[in-house]
């Protein structure tokens, strides 16, 4: 988990750091464009959530890897505005928002969320 997460960090020239609570831990990195990724892992090392919040859209099929073909898939099915994406499954859930310069948005997996934490916690 780790080095995946640290190669991201180097990939994106981000500046990382790490909040821990009781169940999970939240790597955040902030890039050079004020980019804010959050990176939500639990006990057993699996990124189970991520968060983003700025100027411009992460890398999604990067930081989404082998959920990205969900989130394609997803997307053509939801229904979906111009500026918002809402994807709800019992494997993969994904809201994506915003316009030019003011994006943020959320995924996670329903099944590796750790008990007692809800998705509105993910931010």
């Amino acid at each position: 988990m780790q080095a995946s997460i640290a190669a991201e960090a180097k990939q994106f020239s981000a500046s990382q750091r790490e909040e821990r609570a009781a169940t999970h831990t939240v790597v955040i990195l902030e890039t050079p464009a004020e980019l804010v990724i959050k990176q939500y892992v639990n006990a057993e090392g699996k990124v189970f959530a991520l968060s983003w919040m700025g100027p411009v859209m992460p890398d999604l099929p990067k930081l989404l890897g082998r959920y990205h073909e969900a989130f394609v898939a997803g997307a053509q099915r939801a229904p979906s505005s111009r500026n918002a994406v809402r994807i709800d499954t019992p494997e993969f859930a994904l809201e994506s928002l915003g316009r030019m310069r003011a994006y943020r948005g959320r995924a996670y997996v329903p099944a590796l969320v750790p008990p007692g934490m809800r998705p509105q916690d993910i931010q």
